[in-house]
Formats: C-alpha cells, sequence, structure tokens
C-alpha cells in the first residue's frame, strides 16, 4: 500500500494502540469495529463489532494491568476496559467529557487529552474513570 493511500486510510481509523505480543489494534470508526493492523502487509484485519458507540476516541494499553482502556470521543464521556477478543466494553465510569480524543498509558498512569484545541490534560482513574485536571496543553490559539 503506498503512503498516499495509507493517508486517506488513517482518517477512517482511531488511534492505533498496542497490546500483547507486537499486535496493534485500531477502531474504523465508520464502522464501529475493532480491527488488528499488519505493519508488514499493511493490511487490517476485523476482531470484532464494539458495542458502544465510538466516534474518533482512542485506545492506549497499559501493560501494567494487561488492559486495553477506551474513551469514546464525541460518541460519549466514559472510559471502558475493552475485551480484544470479542470486541466488548466494560464500563470503568464517566471522565465526563465528550470531547476526550488522546488516551496514554505511562507507567500505570492513564493520561488523556481533550478537544483538538489543547484545552485540558487530565489524568484518569483506573477504577472509577473519574478525570483529575492537570493542566492546558497550549493548542493553537
Amino acid at each position: 500500500m503506498k503512503f498516499s493511500k495509507w493517508l486517506s486510510l488513517s482518517a477512517s481509523f482511531a488511534m492505533i494502540a498496542f497490546a500483547q505480543a507486537g499486535t496493534l489494534y485500531t477502531v474504523s470508526v465508520s464502522r464501529h469495529i475493532l480491527q488488528t493492523f499488519d505493519t508488514r502487509g499493511l493490511t487490517f484485519t476485523d476482531v470484532a463489532a464494539l458495542d458502544v458507540p465510538f466516534d474518533f476516541g482512542d485506545l492506549t494499553y497499559d501493560s501494567t494491568t494487561g488492559n486495553m482502556y477506551m474513551v469514546q470521543g464525541f460518541a460519549g464521556t466514559n472510559l471502558y476496559t475493552l475485551n480484544l477478543t470479542t470486541g466488548h466494553a466494560t464500563l470503568v465510569g464517566s471522565h465526563g467529557f465528550r470531547e476526550m480524543f488522546g488516551l496514554a498509558a505511562v507507567n500505570g498512569t492513564l493520561y488523556a487529552g481533550r478537544s483538538t484545541t489543547g484545552t485540558g490534560f487530565y489524568s484518569l482513574n483506573k477504577t472509577t474513570g473519574a478525570a483529575t485536571f492537570i493542566g492546558n496543553m497550549g493548542g493553537r490559539t
């Protein structure tokens, strides 16, 4: 697959998250399907349909717990753990923001970015989903 074709496809997918055994996971936003991505062949493989709404949210794998976490983006205000075989999302709790688009697990702590304009950087509680404001990221003015 040529790079230009990859760029046009990338707008349809959520951020790709790493999980066990070097497998990359993503979500097809238009189809609400959990997928794996083969970095050698540059191909996507459907795993399962998500059972909760998802619209430009994000995934991150937390190696300290072995969980894949997910935020819904425009589609909701919740933090979930995601079953990588069935696509079943288990509610952790609400973080309270519809525009939570970025998610990362760093040394056992979940961090999330809110809005495309950089208005909010948070830590997320892995037990309750609650968001704690850390500061603004300084997006465009």
